[in-house]
């Protein structure tokens, strides 16, 4: 039986131990975020703006990104300290709630000069 992706909300999360995320590039993958937010411990390459979310306290930051004896140790890690691994992915749950939700998004478009319409008199709202 074939079935569709309908977002990370809908993947057995419960049934998984961690996140391993391999990337040679990337910015900061919503998949990332997503992991976060439901509690997953992190294992993932430091490519991109991965490690503006993920470091020791937060996950398990691999490098370099190919480096297959550095991911089996994060792996490893986990399953050796799983006590751990949950305290970091709570870490890392803080800095969603924090950091990547809506005031933040919109407060980090209002402190742009010039990327919002400037206020002639009407109001701008964003919509989130």
């Amino acid at each position: 039986m074939k079935v569709a992706y309908d977002g990370f909300h809908s993947l057995p999360v419960e049934e998984c131990d961690l996140l391993l995320y391999t990337s040679q590039w990337d910015g900061l993958p919503n998949v990332i975020s997503e992991a976060a937010a439901h509690g997953l411990p992190i294992v993932t390459s430091n490519v991109g703006g991965i490690a503006e979310m993920i470091n020791e306290q937060t996950g398990y930051l691999v490098e370099p990104y190919d480096s297959v004896p550095a991911f089996v140790a994060a792996i490893s890690r986990i399953i050796e300290n799983r006590q751990e691994a949950l305290e970091r992915a709570a870490n890392a749950l803080e800095i969603v709630r924090h950091r990547h939700n809506a005031a933040a998004f919109r407060e980090s478009l209002e402190a742009l000069p010039g990327y919002l319409p400037s206020d002639s008199g009407k109001t701008i709202e964003l919509i989130l």
